[in-house]
């Protein structure tokens, strides 16, 4: 007969494999529920092919938390094709990674670090494997910052794309079928045209060319006019030196007279400022509030008076000429009758 099992040995079986459970639970999840996480949300304009959840979310190369959730549409209008990403930060992690506290949960801080350029965009984990995750950096030319919720629920973070997306946007736009076709044609219009040339008379045409530049390089012809012209820009070479040494003199007599001209010019500007001077100096004298001008103008008057008066006498003198010994006769005034 098989021998009972004793219930206290089961029981106790069982309540150890519940502790283990429990604890195996409590180990794993520790992190989870012992930490304080951030949601934020984040829409991004392009495909998300390659982003799953739990994918990580890094700072800069630095990983702060992961992706939570990759919906369809989100709290967004009806014509805004953008994909919403549900994104989770440890506090803990950034309190643990940084000698500066960031406060994730409030609004102003996240508000001032997107002003400063804070930007979500995707990256590649791996090129071979194709899984992407979330990076949040501060750009130095960010893009204009654009919020999708039409209400506000999570914290949003704006996205932006990176140089691959477009680049693999534009490779995506290109229609590899048509150039193809095209570089297909440009193959056979010169596999045509190479056809249709006589490789061998262009053999030909090119062996008849080189030798006879070989006769030419070798013919005595050409070597006695080498010589020539050697000889010749020896001659001249020896004949534009002493040109060369006049045309020097030359231009330090001139540097010369140059410097005398100038010297001369200054000679001149000074005697003419001298003369401006005294012409300046004349006007002054004959302006019509000067003392001098006053003065020649009394003495004129004073001379005009004088030459009246000897007209006046020498009227006088003509019709009496006595008037020089027995002097002015002048009437007596006759009685009142």
């Amino acid at each position: 007969m098989s021998k009972k099992a004793n219930p206290a040995t089961v029981g106790i079986f069982i309540c150890v494999a519940l502790a283990l459970g429990v604890g195996a639970i409590l180990l794993f999840s520790s992190a989870r529920w012992f930490s304080k996480t951030q949601r934020c949300i984040v829409y991004f304009d392009g495909s998300v092919l390659g982003l799953n959840p739990g994918a990580p979310v890094k700072f800069r190369g630095v990983t702060v938390g992961s992706v939570r959730e990759i919906l369809i549409r989100r709290n967004q209008h009806e014509h805004d094709p953008a994909i919403p990403v549900i994104i989770e930060l440890d506090q803990s992690v950034l309190n643990e990674k940084s000698d500066y506290i960031i406060n994730i949960a409030d609004k102003q801080v996240v508000r001032a670090m997107i002003d400063q350029g804070l930007r979500a965009t995707i990256e590649a984990q791996s090129i071979v494997t194709g899984l992407l995750y979330v990076e949040l950096e501060f750009r130095s030319n960010p893009a204009p910052a654009r919020f999708h919720q039409v209400r506000e629920e999570y914290l949003e973070i704006p996205s932006q794309q990176t140089k691959i997306q477009l680049l693999i946007e534009n490779i995506a736009d290109i229609d590899f079928k048509q150039l193809m076709t095209q570089m297909s044609a440009l193959a056979a219009n010169l596999q045509t045209n190479l056809g249709a040339l006589n490789l061998k008379d262009v053999n030909n045409g090119l062996t008849n060319l080189l030798e006879k530049l070989t006769q030419l390089a070798r013919s005595d012809d050409l070597t006695n006019s080498l010589s020539a012209l050697h000889k010749t820009l020896d001659k001249l070479s020896a004949r534009i030196d002493p040109l060369a040494d006049e045309a020097q003199g030359a231009l330090v007599d001139a540097r010369k007279v140059i410097v005398d001209a100038r010297e001369a010019i200054g000679d001149a500007k000074n005697s003419l400022s001298h003369l401006n001077d005294t012409l300046q100096s004349a006007q002054n004298l004959m302006a019509p509030q000067a003392s001098l001008r006053r003065e020649l103008s009394t003495t004129m008057q004073d001379i005009s008076e004088a030459a009246r008066s000897i007209t006046t006498l020498a009227d006088f003198l003509n019709r009496h000429p006595n008037a020089l010994i027995s002097g002015r006769k002048y009437s007596e005034p006759k009685p009142n009758k």
